[in-house]
């Protein structure tokens, strides 16, 4: 068998593309599940600050409700002790 200079600098080639573009693919494979963790905790960091924000908008409302109803109490209670 003889192989010209053509077939061998081909062939050669051929390896020098293949070898780092199959070494990319199997990186990019194995990083897949890696990638899906990490995506999976950010998100769950992500809706825990939501619903902690969330908790914490609705406690603030909450004060915000009994500091106006217990100054409409003192107020009501205020006025009954003044028309006695």
């Amino acid at each position: 068998m003889k192989y010209t200079i053509k077939n061998i600098l081909l062939f050669l080639a051929g390896v020098a593309f293949l070898v780092p573009a199959a070494y990319m693919a199997f990186r990019v494979l194995g990083n897949i599940d890696a990638a899906q963790e990490t995506a999976a905790a950010e998100f769950e960091k992500i809706t825990l600050k939501a619903a902690r924000l969330c908790v914490e908008d609705a406690a603030r409302v909450c004060q915000i409700i009994y500091k106006t109803d217990t100054a409409a109490y003192e107020g009501a209670s205020a006025a009954v002790r003044e028309a006695m």
